[in-house]
């Protein structure tokens, strides 16, 4: 799958001629040779993808296409070794000789990528030649083109869905709600696609649990994972905070069954797989004679599972505990299917002649059902797909669309080609970044901001006139909601980041289209069979099977890993001096030979990949990064979610690219002072870090969006917000009123832009509500004992006038806000004990 690779081939040619005007004088000619070739071979290579999912590809036709795609990625790393080479010249400290050495370097560089362009435009050429020579034809399919980017508000596929399954969640409430004391397994089995998730999800908006575990398991997780993950979740349930980290080999079964002791439960478990891990499982929960329940979430081949749990689990009931999801039949798909296409345009839509997708209330018609019923076979999920993409299609387009689908029936099972339609119909920078989600495991619901960040960093979103990459992002995630192939996950919190999920039948096919692209290698540790080709890499570890690794990865753009938490504390107090030791000799280009300190994870081989763009690690024992991390000049994006991180290299200035600047989750609280001289900082999560003096902010950060999880600077008028004030989103602790009070509510006058605002302190300035510049503000919150100069409000005062978009005001007590404002707000003001 050589399109996906091309298109991000494209997108550096964009990434060039913004930032390079004297490059392209110089060598815009071979640039837009290779281009031309590109751009012909991309229909070609979409269409053979096609045929190749279809199983119609001869294997010379498979050579054409893999010799193809490692020509766009030749170009590509290319590119990423000019921009390389350039932003390390942007590095220097202005001495005549620095500009004299980087004058000849520059002229250098350029001839190298002149070569290079030229190198792989006659690969091309002879790709091309072969391809005649071998008689490798190209017959175009009789197929629609990709459609343009919709960008249109749709109502939510979610709850179109859940009016179709009331029966079966009534069934489900009522089965819950049975009168028998002892605890009971309930089993909800269904092929992938037939709802299951839906249907719990919409009972649980109807019912009410003392403590409510939901989990969702990564495949081939323990025993021992499962225990810990719903122990982490009920203690957080009931305790509203994580629970302490204990090094010992505790029994997790004993701890779990003392927690729940005498509480009301509700278990959720998606993916056990065994008798044997649900036996365990059963025995770690006490059985409290309140009514608790266990639900299990199975795909149809774990049967056996379900018919355990009721024939030997359940003592009293053991008809009617399983729940089978099957095939919907040819009404209700029928009637799905209109709902979800009737806002499309014209409002109609011809199947087979006729029309289906009238407004509600019209019948449809026996041939229609029968239509929709073969070409979904009942399955819910490609009835929503399917739906989701002829909404964006004109009648001809869609009739064009059935057909092809047809054709297909014998090859492929309907969700298959369903998905392989929607792919193919995506535009070329939404396939890129739906792609991007394969690295991620089935059941994990995702940030939607963390997500779109990262498709910025790696340049999958091309920036459009008036628009920020950030509106841009949630366009783009939008119309993949929109689509029918990304869920957005609902929240009570209007003030809580909106997450998304991909099913996992979606998600299979992602994975093997990214497999088939080379886009993204998907590992559970290090030890990649290929490092040298890997161009995105993912570890994804529950079962702490992950090893440090001393391999390089050259071509590597983005380095996603996320291991079990536990397995990445530090437990040695030898760790910090073993980590500046592997630090030094990795930047002396020598690995450490010697292990680490167990409970350690070391990333220093990452400062090899000097193209990488994106740096996610979640869980591994870190207690600093390495210093060469400040030569990685293409990073624009690092999150970093380890407990034990205390420190940043002091190179992070370096960094001339960095966008985004996650460690949330850290013990960091020191930067070094030049990390806020970065021009293209636009999002900046910490938790306790301090920010800089004003006097080491020389310039206004006019792209900084974000800035969360900072205290102030020492001194009272020591303020670097000042050069901040494009921020949208702020999160300020460690306030008080006589040292930061006079210099806060100046600033925020500021800061017309800004939507989200949290503080914590002792008193609030009553400007967050009187001043006239904050119009934008949407959400605020005032953490723990934080109060408000609510005294400096006028009586008569129209918070709504003020604050127009305001949609949330969340505070600990809401006792202390004055009558009339709390009548003015209404449900917007909202009581939250536990901030």
């Amino acid at each position: 799958m050589a399109e996906t690779a091309i298109n991000v081939v494209f997108s550096k040619f964009g990434e060039l001629a913004t930032r390079e005007l004297a490059v392209l004088l110089q060598v815009g000619g071979d640039i837009m040779q290779l281009g031309d070739q590109l751009e012909w071979l991309q229909p070609i290579i979409r269409d053979t993808d096609r045929k190749r999912r279809a199983g119609t590809v001869d294997g010379l036709t498979r050579v054409w296409v893999r010799q193809t795609r490692n020509a766009a990625f030749d170009a590509e790393d290319a590119l990423d070794e000019f921009f390389h080479k350039v932003d390390l010249r942007g590095q220097g400290d202005g001495s005549l000789l620095r500009y004299l050495t980087s004058w000849w370097s520059e002229i250098t560089v350029r001839h190298r990528l002149s070569g290079q362009i030229k190198s792989i435009t006659s690969t091309l050429d002879r790709i091309s030649v072969n391809q005649k020579q071998y008689n490798v034809e190209h017959t175009p399919s009789r197929i629609w083109t990709s459609s343009a980017t919709a960008f249109s508000p749709r109502d939510d596929p979610q709850i179109i869905k859940e009016k179709y399954i009331e029966n079966n969640v009534n069934y489900l409430k009522n089965l819950l709600d049975v009168e028998i004391d002892e605890k009971m397994v309930i089993s909800v089995v269904g092929k992938s696609g037939s709802g299951k998730n839906t249907l719990l999800d919409a009972v649980c908006k109807k019912m009410m649990w003392q403590v409510h575990i939901w989990y969702n398991m990564p495949p081939d997780s323990s025993t021992q994972d499962v225990l810990k993950q719903v122990y982490k979740r009920a203690y957080k349930r009931i305790n509203k905070t994580d629970p302490p980290y204990s090094a010992s080999e505790e029994d997790m079964a004993a701890k779990l069954r003392k927690l729940l002791e005498g509480m009301k439960y509700l278990v959720i478990l998606c993916g056990i797989s065994s008798k044997t891990m649900l036996n365990c499982v059963w025995a770690s929960l006490p059985d409290n004679n309140n009514c608790s329940r266990v639900v299990l979430i199975l795909e149809s081949g774990h049967y056996d599972v379900a018919k355990h749990g009721a024939d030997t689990l359940n003592k009293k009931m053991k008809e009617g505990t399983i729940l089978w999801l099957s095939r919907w039949d040819e009404e209700t798909s029928a009637r799905l299917f209109q709902d979800m296409v009737k806002d499309s345009g014209d409002g109609v839509f011809k199947v087979s002649g006729s029309e289906v997708g009238k407004p509600s209330g019209g019948e449809v018609s026996t041939e229609d059902k029968q239509y929709v019923y073969a070409m979904t076979e009942g399955n819910p999920l490609a009835i929503v797909v399917l739906a989701g993409l002829l909404r964006h299609k004109e009648p001809v387009e869609r009739e064009t669309l059935l057909k092809q689908l047809d054709q297909n029936a014998s090859r492929m099972p309907a969700i298959e080609r369903i998905l392989s339609a929607c792919y193919d119909d995506l535009p070329q920078d939404l396939k890129s970044c739906l792609l991007y989600l394969a690295a991620y495991p089935k059941n994990i619901t995702l940030p939607a901001e963390q997500i779109m960040r990262m498709w910025t960093a790696e340049g999958f979103i091309r920036r459009w006139k008036g628009k920020t990459p950030e509106e841009l992002g949630r366009m783009y995630l939008d119309e993949l909601i929109s689509r029918c192939l990304v869920t957005r996950i609902r929240t009570k919190d209007k003030g809580s980041p909106q997450k998304v999920l991909v099913h996992g039948r979606v998600l299979e096919f992602l994975q093997s289209e990214a497999r088939h692209a080379n886009f993204i290698d998907i590992q559970d540790r290090c030890d990649v069979l290929e490092p040298a080709v890997v161009r995105r890499l993912c570890i994804q570890d529950d079962g702490n099977r992950y090893t440090p690794s001393k391999t390089r990865f050259p071509k590597l753009r983005s380095f996603i890993c996320r291991v079990e938490e536990e397995a990445g504390q530090i437990r040695s107090s030898t760790t910090s001096t073993w980590c500046w030791w592997s630090s030094m000799l990795s930047c002396l280009g020598l690995d450490l030979v010697l292990g680490a300190p167990a409970g350690h994870h070391d990333i220093s081989f990452l400062c090899k990949s000097r193209f990488l763009r994106v740096l996610s690690v979640q869980g591994l024992g870190l207690v600093e990064l390495p210093e060469g991390m400040g030569d990685m000049i293409h990073l624009r994006y690092i999150r970093v979610k380890c407990k034990g991180l205390k420190k940043l290299p002091s190179s992070i200035w370096k960094l001339l690219n960095l966008e985004t600047l996650d460690i949330t989750g850290t013990d960091v609280k020191e930067i070094h002072p030049r990390f806020w001289t970065i021009k293209a900082l636009r999002h900046v999560l910490a938790e306790m870090l301090t920010l800089p003096a004003v006097s080491l902010v020389p310039e206004e950060l006019g792209e900084l969006q974000t800035l969360h999880g900072v205290k102030p600077a020492q001194g009272d008028d020591n303020c670097p917000l000042h050069k901040m004030t494009k921020l949208r989103s702020l999160e300020l602790h460690g306030l008080e009123s006589s040292k930061h009070g006079v210099a806060l509510a100046d600033v925020l006058k500021k800061m017309h832009l800004l939507g989200h605002l949290k503080l914590e302190g002792d008193v609030i300035p009553s400007c967050i509500f009187t001043a006239p510049n904050l119009r934008c503000l949407q959400t605020i919150v005032l953490q723990a004992d934080t109060d408000v100069e609510w005294e400096h409000i006028p009586q008569n005062f129209n918070v709504h006038h003020a604050r127009p978009n305001l949609v949330q005001l969340k505070l600990k007590d809401k006792s202390k806000v004055p009558g009339h404002i709390q009548c003015e707000l209404g449900n917007i003001l909202i009581e939250d004990k536990n901030l």
